[in-house]
């Protein structure tokens, strides 16, 4: 089974083949290659890979606006009654019986999956279909960054209500900054943290839909943010009692927060420098809703660029509750370390939508009452195995 159908004229097969590539980054399952075997007809491949797909995306031009087979497919489509999405990739219209219907412009997209253009028509795609199909599949390694920062080994995994999560490797790394230059002095000293389990992390922070799926009620201050749009104003108490109920709800004792060391481990995806992809400001707004792009709010998960492990909103959006209470940094090397047994403080990282941009650095920490709530504070979700 297919998420997405792709409809197209063969005149415009490598914009297509651009479309079916980013919207598999997204996490959609998409049919578009259609090989016809010698004993099947053209019409027997469509209506199979039509009757196993969730949702048909048609892709119109001046050219594919004039074929019979494309205009066919998705009259057929409509018959079976599935949602139909059109996208437009130049400056022609859709056949005169689709007009009414809405149309996403992907005129001059330059096949960026960060490209508000394209996020658009995800936008419209997950607003009817929810979630991408649940299944484990291989994660993808992004493009944009050097093998050396990839994970090893990274699969992905989808619970019952769509929350997805990427494994991360067991390894070891250098935690906070190596001088008051590069971060505060909370920061200090830098040491070596060894992480001898592979463990789940969330994808993205908690959404608003996931929260009131699990709670019944919304408590984010940007609530018409939508609810693909993290949840804030949420205590660290408050995220414990949804992992609670998480667990009950799925049967397991498995979901928990990530230690902060986790949280910094999965942050830096095998970087080294101040954010995940390196050390140079000016590529933060593809990564991070802080304040310079964030527009004084929230912004839907999953919009930027994910870290080398595929992680979303590492960097900015809200910050994230940690499982630790605040300590001081040890001195020397430690192996899966869950910070002071008690405290007063809880720790949480990332920065939010807010924060200037030294705030949003891998290795930099907040401090708050566990029973603290703002609207520049949510969490993701670990999972054991």
């Amino acid at each position: 089974m297919s998420d997405i159908f792709l409809c197209y004229g063969s005149e415009d097969r490598e914009q297509v083949r651009i479309l079916a590539e980013a919207l598999t980054q997204e996490g959609w399952s998409v049919s578009w290659n259609r090989a016809i075997p010698v004993d099947k007809t053209w019409k027997e491949v469509f209506a199979t890979e039509l009757a196993a797909a969730r949702g048909l995306v048609v892709v119109w031009s001046a050219k594919s606006a004039k074929r019979k087979w494309v205009i066919e497919e998705v009259e057929e489509g409509i018959r079976r009654r599935l949602p139909i999405f059109q996208a437009l990739i130049d400056r022609a219209s859709p056949p005169l019986q689709f007009q009414s219907r809405q149309s996403i412009n992907l005129l001059g997209w330059d096949g960026g999956t960060s490209s508000p253009a394209f996020q658009n028509l995800v936008r419209h795609i997950r607003q009817v279909l929810r979630q991408p199909s649940p299944q484990e599949t291989p994660e993808p390694e992004p493009a944009q960054e050097p093998p050396e920062l990839r994970a090893p080994v990274s699969r992905k995994m989808v619970n019952t209500i769509g929350m997805r999560f990427v494994k991360i490797p067991a390894g070891t790394f250098l935690m906070g900054s190596a001088t008051t230059a590069e971060g505060d002095e909370d920061e200090l000293p830098q040491h070596q943290v060894t992480l001898s389990q592979p463990f789940y992390l969330q994808t993205t922070p908690v959404t608003q839909g996931q929260w009131v799926e699990v709670m019944g009620e919304n408590p984010a201050f940007f609530h018409e943010c939508g609810e693909d749009c993290p949840v804030e104003h949420v205590s660290w108490e408050e995220a414990q009692e949804f992992i609670a109920k998480l667990n009950d709800l799925e049967g397991t004792d498995e979901y928990r927060l990530p230690t902060e060391a986790e949280w910094e481990y999965a942050c830096r995806a095998g970087s080294t420098g101040q954010f995940c992809y390196g050390d140079q400001e000016a590529g933060l707004k593809n990564y991070a809703w802080y304040e310079d792009n964030s527009g004084e709010g929230t912004n839907p998960v999953s919009r930027l660029r994910p870290n080398a492990w595929g992680l979303y909103d590492m960097h900015g959006n809200v910050f994230e509750w940690c499982l630790d209470w605040y300590g001081e940094y040890p001195s020397g090397p430690v192996t899966d370390p869950q910070g002071p047994a008690s405290g007063e403080h809880r720790v949480l990282r990332g920065g939010s939508w807010n924060s200037p941009v030294e705030d949003v650095r891998s290795a930099y920490r907040l401090r708050l009452n566990p029973d603290y709530r703002y609207q520049h504070e949510g969490f993701r979700v670990a999972r054991n195995k």
